[in-house]
C-alpha cells in the first residue's frame, strides 16, 4: 500500500498539479479533480472513473470492476457524467447538483469525486507509513520525498534491535519541490 501511495504520488498526482499549473495562463478555466471512489476489488485506482464518464455502470463487466453498486454509486454517475457533458459545452464542469470551482495556483482547489462529492483545498496525498532504516529523505525513481521526523519513532524486532525508524510520508506541498 505504500509503495502504491508513493506511485500515485509520482505518476499521477504531481504530473496533474504541475499540467494544471502550466494551463493557467494559457486557459480560461482550469478544473482539477480527484476520483477517490472506492471499488470493492481494485479501491480507488487509474480508470475507475471512465463507466462514471459515460454513466453506463449497468454495462456487463462493470460491476465486476466496481463490486457492488449503491444508490451513492448512480448518483456520482450521473453527476459525473453531467460534469463531462457540461465541461464540453461550455468549459466549466460544475453544474446545478455538482459545485466544481476552478482551480487556482494558490488555492489548488479540487473536486473530490466519491458518493459524497467534495471540494479539498490542496487535495493532500494519501499519509502512509513505511520502515526506513536511514533519516532524511526518501528517493523514489529520482524524485526526493520529505520524511516528517516528528512522527517517527523506532520500530523494535522480536529481539529487541532496532530495525529503524517508521515515519510518515508526505509529498512535498508545491510538486515543484517534490
Amino acid at each position: 500500500a505504500v509503495v502504491c501511495s508513493i506511485m500515485t504520488d509520482h505518476v499521477f498526482r504531481i504530473p496533474a498539479i504541475r499540467l494544471a499549473s502550466a494551463q493557467l495562463p494559457h486557459a480560461p478555466r482550469v478544473s482539477m479533480y480527484r476520483f477517490d471512489y472506492a471499488s470493492a476489488a481494485l479501491g480507488a485506482c487509474h480508470a475507475i472513473d471512465v463507466p462514471f464518464v459515460f454513466d453506463n455502470l449497468e454495462r456487463r463487466g462493470v460491476d465486476m470492476l466496481l463490486g457492488g453498486l449503491d444508490e451513492g454509486s448512480h448518483t456520482l454517475a450521473g453527476r459525473t457524467a453531467q460534469a463531462w457533458v457540461s465541461a464540453a459545452r461550455t468549459g466549466v464542469p460544475a453544474h446545478d447538483d455538482l459545485a466544481w470551482p476552478a482551480y487556482e495556483a494558490g488555492e489548488r482547489l479540487t473536486c473530490l469525486l466519491d458518493r459524497e462529492v467534495a471540494v479539498a483545498k490542496h487535495a493532500p496525498a494519501v499519509r502512509t507509513a513505511f520502515k526506513l532504516v536511514t533519516g532524511g529523505s526518501l528517493v523514489v525513481l529520482g524524485r526526493t520525498r520529505r520524511l516528517t521526523a516528528a512522527s517517527s519513532k523506532p520500530e523494535r524486532g522480536n529481539g529487541g534491535e532496532d530495525r529503524g525508524r517508521v515515519v510518515e510520508v508526505a509529498s512535498a506541498e508545491d510538486p515543484g519541490a517534490a
